[in-house]
């Protein structure tokens, strides 16, 4: 999904994605879309403490079997990152935002971590 803008379609999909996840028992800290300049992409970024409990293969896999059943959105695991919450990116964010929802970022250094662009559905 290269793009250069992030459009409404990606914003819901990846709202409906979340909630998927989260009545799987993701425990979502934070998600977001995140535009990475240097691959020229958007990412769908999706904190869990699963990662911290059962390791990001398992969280991938479970992640995997879910998106598998929505036929209704044109996500792929590809689009994905799933995070610890204890991550340099999300730590970042977190100092930024903090327990909000549908927040934008445009050109903010965060901890020393650029954000160029990023669509954040929550933060915890």
């Amino acid at each position: 999904m290269v793009k250069t803008s992030l459009v409404d379609k990606y914003i819901n999909d990846g709202r409906i994605l979340i909630s998927a996840l989260d009545k799987d028992g993701f425990l979502i800290d934070t998600a977001m879309w995140f535009y990475s300049e240097e691959l020229d992409e958007w990412q769908l970024i999706v904190a869990t403490p699963l990662v911290d409990q059962v390791g990001l293969r398992e969280t991938l896999k479970r992640a995997q079997s879910i998106i598998r059943e929505m036929t209704s959105i044109s996500l792929s695991l590809s689009d994905i990152s799933i995070l610890s919450p204890h991550s340099n990116l999300i730590n970042a964010i977190k100092s930024t935002v903090r327990r909000s929802k549908d927040v934008i970022l445009k050109g903010t250094v965060a901890n020393g971590i650029l954000v160029n662009d990023a669509y954040i559905y929550c933060v915890a």
